[in-house]
């Protein structure tokens, strides 16, 4: 008997060993599902963070946009009020490019047909100064490349300012 009784033990402990190694088995597939679900949801949040940066992104972008928007529309006004008034963009290019330049005393334009008449009036005359006009319409023809332009360097007491506005020619730039 003692040998059926250890028997019996002997089953009874290893009833005790299959149960508990069950139950560490589906304690595993539990931890292994809990961790597969974080998983899958530490992904999502990640995915839905990746998607919310993208749309922030993205507004920023339009921001931007809207900004750059902003800034053609107030140049565009200013330009179709200069044209309004009948002062073209390139005016005040040549008014400005003149300011640097001490010799150029006056730049008159007149508008024949599709062409634009520019006159430099300068106080003397070399060929530096001719170089540097040179340069300023060279400028003015690759800024505003959709104009025909023709010009022309005349010394100051060749030419009466006075009375070339009846002429239909505008002074755009007179020096002080």
């Amino acid at each position: 008997m003692a040998f059926e009784e250890e028997i019996k033990l002997d089953y009874f402990g290893c009833g005790m060993m299959c149960s508990m190694k069950e139950r560490y088995e589906r304690q595993q597939e539990e931890l292994s599902y809990l961790i597969e679900r974080k998983d899958r949801e530490t992904r999502m949040r990640d995915a839905i963070i990746k998607e919310k940066d993208n749309e922030i992104m993205a507004i920023k972008a339009i921001q931007d946009n809207l900004e750059t928007i902003k800034i053609i529309k107030k140049d565009l006004i200013s330009i179709f009020e200069d044209l309004l008034n009948d002062i073209h963009p390139f005016y005040n290019f040549l008014s400005k490019k003149a300011r640097s330049i001490e010799e150029i005393t006056a730049i008159i334009v007149c508008k024949e047909e599709d062409i634009y008449d520019i006159w430099f009036i300068i106080d003397g005359s070399n060929f530096l100064l001719e170089s540097k006009i040179s340069e300023i319409f060279c400028d003015l023809v690759k800024k505003f490349s959709v104009l025909l332009f023709d010009i022309l360097i005349i010394p100051k007491k060749k030419v009466n300012l006075e009375n070339l506005g009846e002429k239909g020619f505008k002074a755009i730039y007179k020096k002080n």
